[in-house]
């Protein structure tokens, strides 16, 4: 199934001149009429044409990313909260994906509110710019995973570090808050 997005449909909230079609995939559909919907990857570049809010991604990484970074959005709850996701992998130019950081973003409370609630974290760390975020470390089966979660004006973003097995954590923990620190707008 398609899906065009234009300023009428879907996902652009204010009247744009661009319009961009969507492949749909279905998620699990909520009781009722509510659904959960995924869409086909598209380039950073075009998803932040296409939400009705803008966001941070990093300007800096440990490593040398891939040219083409997709996005991958998806859309939660009913059509008129439009609580949306926004989620990169920025995969290592390398052929071998020792590890890697991942950026989600939602505008709603995705998951900050669990996370300080359940107290789901290490530590409270401060960024540079004075915002409180949330460390997490967990040791996988197969890597290390750090992960950074922090609220900007209603808008979540979590940074995870797929770190590659062996990794000294405390170098990547630094690497993460680098990364979080270096945040920026398009």
């Amino acid at each position: 199934m398609l899906l065009v997005i234009c300023c009428t449909v879907g996902l652009a909230g204010a009247c744009t001149s661009k319009s961009v079609m969507l492949n749909e995939k279905q998620l699990v559909a909520s009781v009722g009429s509510n659904q959960n919907v995924m869409y086909e990857p598209v380039s950073l570049e075009t998803a932040r044409g296409i939400l009705p809010f803008s966001f941070q991604t990093p300007s800096f990484l440990p490593y040398t990313p891939k040219s083409a970074t997709a996005a991958t959005i998806r859309k939660f709850g009913d059509a008129k909260k439009q609580n949306l996701i926004v989620n990169v992998k920025y995969l290592k130019e390398t052929g071998k994906q020792d590890g890697y950081i991942e950026l989600t973003v939602a505008n709603f409370s995705y998951n900050m509110d669990l996370i300080k609630k359940y107290k789901l974290f290490d530590e409270d760390v401060s960024l540079a710019n004075g915002i409180k975020a949330y460390f997490k470390f967990e040791q996988t089966k197969s890597q290390p995973l750090l992960s950074l979660t922090w609220n900007v004006k209603e808008i979540d973003y979590q940074l995870l570090y797929r770190c590659k097995e062996g990794a000294d954590t405390e170098a990547a923990k630094s690497e993460l808050l680098q990364v979080a620190n270096q945040m920026k707008k398009a």
